[in-house]
């Protein structure tokens, strides 16, 4: 007797979630601490980081990141890629590209970024 085989699993993800213009914001806000500015150092740039990233992030900046071969300039406005719940990708405009931005929501109700790509 052949035996049946059950259908394999469709996995599918969830629908995208609107993103907040609060998360939108935040990101902008966040580039704009990320900027070289002439004259800073690396102390100064990481302070103006701090409240706005994620303690685990700013671990792997501290450690990782070079700030003088940051942007220089934000040259547009910042848009939402994609969202979930309590999650977002928003694309910020600089003069070395375009900056896509994972930031999460805080408990209350802030957000912080938790990593970035160029």
């Amino acid at each position: 007797m052949p035996s049946a085989a059950a259908p394999a699993p469709v996995w599918t993800d969830p629908p995208a979630a609107p993103v907040p213009p609060e998360a939108v914001a935040a990101a902008e806000q966040w580039v704009r601490a990320f900027l070289v500015r002439p004259g800073q150092s690396r102390a100064q740039w990481l302070a103006r980081l701090g409240p706005l990233t994620s303690d685990e992030y700013l671990g792997v900046l501290r450690t990782e990141a070079d700030d003088q071969a940051a942007p220089r300039a934000v040259t547009g406005a910042a848009t939402a890629a994609d969202g979930a719940p309590g999650s977002a990708d928003v694309d910020v405009p600089t003069d070395l590209g375009a900056v896509r931005v994972q930031l999460v929501q805080q408990e209350d109700g802030r957000w912080l970024v938790t990593g970035v790509d160029r």
